[in-house]
């Protein structure tokens, strides 16, 4: 007998048994299990298999935790199968019960990140319809580091002409904000989406979306020296965070029309951070133009990884 069904308490040291390698620093599902089995938000499900037909008793050979982002996207994420059970179609069952999981909750797109070098995991999603959206990069800054000596962190021969600021905008400016995102050349070059916490959600530009980020402190302005808005930034703080004991702050979205002054706007955003003191880390995740190699020198960068988005619209399938 072979069933998916919702995670149990019981389950935990036997699927912790085989979330231990998973990458060459480990596993985070130990440090999230008991968050993501009392989820509101989607269901940590398990795939059980029977150890015989003549008895109840039964095991977890996989996992997925799915959730429903705002009702606009099903996240998929924690995806495992024990290694003695791999290539049994135990993944792709998973995925496909998430699926429908997802059309019956009336979600019509459904996203992943999954490593660049995790080529079984990408396999299987595109036999399941799903298509490579975007290639995201992931870097780990030791703000500690940064603090101490900041001008050995940029390569020598950048040279920042622009003048910009970093603002935190007020509610007064959110008209603003609206306007240069509503440029047709904003909306066309860039991505509509951003993450909390690993999660991807759509960036909705209504009045009361943005007036929610404002009063949580979660969104920057970039300006010019004649105060217009040339770019804009969404930071996450670690108290959304799961995987992390020490306080760190995401840049999730930022948003520069003009890629010339990249650069500069990664030296405020990292002077930001270190003069606030409150942070220990800061994690980006970005479109892969955000390359941030080619403005830090390779050792003030702590950790860096590259992912594919992976997206998929669910009106084309069918619940079963």
């Amino acid at each position: 007998m072979v069933n998916i069904r919702r995670a149990k308490p019981s389950d935990k040291e036997l699927v912790l048994d085989f979330c231990v390698n998973t990458f060459e620093w480990g596993d985070y599902i130990d440090r999230v299990w008991d968050k993501w089995i009392c989820d509101p938000s989607g269901p940590l499900l398990v795939y059980d298999s029977s150890i015989s037909p003549s008895t109840s008793k039964s095991f977890p050979l996989g996992i997925i935790h799915i959730i429903n982002c705002l009702g606009d996207i099903l996240w998929l994420e924690g995806l495992r199968v024990n290694k003695i059970y791999r290539n049994k179609g135990i993944a792709t069952a998973l995925v496909e019960y998430s699926l429908n999981y997802g059309i019956n909750k009336g979600i019509k797109e459904s996203c992943a990140l999954v490593s660049k070098n995790n080529f079984a995991s990408q396999k299987m999603l595109e036999k399941l319809g799903f298509s490579k959206f975007l290639e995201y990069c992931y870097y780990n800054i030791n703000l500690k580091k940064y603090r101490d000596d900041h001008n050995a962190f940029f390569k020598p021969e950048l040279v920042f002409s622009s003048k910009l600021d970093i603002k935190v905008p007020r509610l007064r400016d959110i008209f603003s904000i609206q306007k240069y995102l509503s440029k047709p050349e904003i909306s066309k070059s860039c991505v509509n989406k951003y993450f909390d916490s690993w999660r991807l959600y759509n960036f909705n530009t209504s009045s009361s979306s943005l007036s929610l980020f404002v009063r949580n402190k979660e969104l920057l302005i970039i300006v010019n020296d004649t105060n217009e808005i040339v770019g804009i930034v969404i930071v996450k703080p670690s108290r959304k965070f799961n995987f992390y004991d020490i306080p760190i702050i995401q840049i999730s979205y930022l948003n520069c029309l003009n890629i010339a002054i990249f650069a500069r706007v990664i030296h405020l955003l990292l002077r930001k951070y270190c003069d606030v003191k409150l942070f220990n880390n800061a994690h980006f995740l970005l479109p892969v133009f955000a390359e941030l190699e080619k403005i830090l020198n390779i050792q003030s960068i702590e950790y860096s990884e590259r992912f594919f988005l992976y997206s998929k619209f669910l009106n084309t399938l069918h619940p079963t």
